[in-house]
C-alpha cells in the first residue's frame, strides 16, 4: 500500500467484530465493532478500541449499512491524508454537533489504510450480509445454491 499510495509512512489498523454477552446468564449479548492495530507488541499488542456497541435486539438487516457508510468514509479520509469538508451524506457540517470539525481543514499528520477484519460468522453475516449458517447459498461470491454441489472423491464440485 504504500508503493500504491506513494508515502513513506502509512499506519495499519484492523476491524475485529463480535458478539458478545453482557448479563449474567448470556441471555443477552450485544454486537461490538472495534479497532485492533495488527504491528503493536507486548501489552498493548491485543488493545481493541471499540467504535461501535449495539444490543443485538436493536439490529435490524441494514443497520450495519448505515453505520458502515460512516466508517468506510472517514476510512477514505484515512488514506487519502485530508480531513473531509462535508459530512458524508455530503451535507455541510452541523454548527451546533461538528463545530470542531468544520474548523479542521486539509492535510492529516498521518495517513491509514484498512488491514484485516476479523470475526465471527455470526457478526459477517449481520454486518456483511454473508450466508448465514442456514442459509441455501454456499457463498458471498456467486448465487449457488447447496443443490448445485455435488459431492465426490475428488472433493466438492460447482454446477454454477
Amino acid at each position: 500500500m504504500k508503493q500504491q499510495l506513494n508515502v513513506q509512512e502509512l499506519w495499519g489498523f484492523g476491524l475485529h467484530g463480535d458478539g458478545v454477552p453482557c448479563n449474567y446468564d448470556r441471555t443477552e449479548s450485544v454486537m461490538l465493532t472495534s479497532i485492533n492495530l495488527p504491528g503493536l507488541t507486548g501489552r498493548t499488542g491485543r488493545l481493541r478500541i471499540p467504535i461501535c456497541i449495539l444490543p443485538d435486539h436493536c439490529i435490524s438487516e441494514n443497520t450495519f449499512d448505515d453505520i458502515y457508510e460512516v466508517l468506510a468514509w472517514d476510512m477514505r479520509s484515512l488514506q487519502s491524508g485530508v480531513r473531509q469538508e462535508r459530512r458524508h451524506d455530503m451535507g455541510p457540517w452541523d454548527k451546533a454537533t461538528d463545530k470542531k470539525r468544520s474548523n479542521l481543514h486539509g492535510d492529516r499528520d498521518f495517513r491509514s489504510c484498512l488491514v484485516q477484519v476479523r470475526s465471527d460468522w455470526e457478526w459477517l453475516n449481520k454486518c456483511y450480509h454473508f450466508p448465514g449458517h442456514r442459509s441455501h447459498e454456499m457463498c458471498w461470491l456467486c448465487s449457488c445454491k447447496r443443490n448445485q454441489v455435488l459431492g465426490g472423491n475428488e472433493g466438492l464440485v460447482l454446477i454454477c
